[in-house]
């Protein structure tokens, strides 16, 4: 029996469900029953759909012919998966429209959403985009790895991470390095979204 399937209740199909006793079908007539329900199961009878169809809320179907609850005959058909997503969509653009607003007066970031955002964005961007897109190569001009002389007769290191050239007895110069990373986080930001 599908309603015993668990995959059954994971499908995009074109029904909303919900426990059976808040949404009861009572169709009174073989007329109301949708026709292509009746074209799938012609020999059901009335009492058998309204048990049947308890506890599912079909989609409305403007553009579509519907040969299932879970497949289109002909048309664009709306499904519970789509719903969904322009739901979610939409409180996401809600969200983010007010935190970008917040953001863009300039004042420092107030408030449990905004610092979850925060949090995720670093998140992003130093544990995937930079580890993931930088450039691992730690060669300097010379060919040098890491570690050498800088051809001013001192020592140097090079600290990737944070993009500085410390010289031993000389103040450290900020080296005009940006994470290749950082140009991904907008779209890795979406698609984790």
């Amino acid at each position: 029996m599908a309603g015993h399937d668990p995959i059954y209740h994971l499908k995009d199909c074109y029904f909303f469900e919900v426990p059976k006793a808040l949404w009861r079908q009572r169709w009174m007539e073989m007329e109301q029953v949708p026709q292509w329900l009746r074209d799938a199961h012609p020999h059901a009878t009335l009492a058998d759909y309204n048990r049947a169809m308890d506890g599912k809320i079909l989609i409305p179907q403007p553009f579509a012919t519907l040969e299932s609850l879970f497949s289109v005959k002909s048309g664009f058909g709306i499904s519970k998966f789509m719903i969904l997503e322009v739901a979610l969509a939409a409180v996401l653009f809600f969200l983010f429209t007010q935190l970008a607003r917040q953001l863009g007066s300039g004042a420092p970031p107030k408030g449990r959403f905004a610092n979850l955002f925060e949090t995720f964005i670093v998140l992003i961007r130093d544990q995937v985009a930079r580890p993931a897109i930088d450039s691992h190569d730690d060669r300097d001009d010379d060919g040098h790895h890491g570690e050498g002389d800088d051809g001013l007769g001192t020592h140097a290191h090079h600290d990737h991470d944070h993009g500085l050239q410390v010289h031993e007895g000389q103040a450290a110069v900020a080296v005009a390095h940006a994470h290749e990373g950082d140009r991904f986080v907008p779209l890795l930001l979406t698609i984790f979204f």
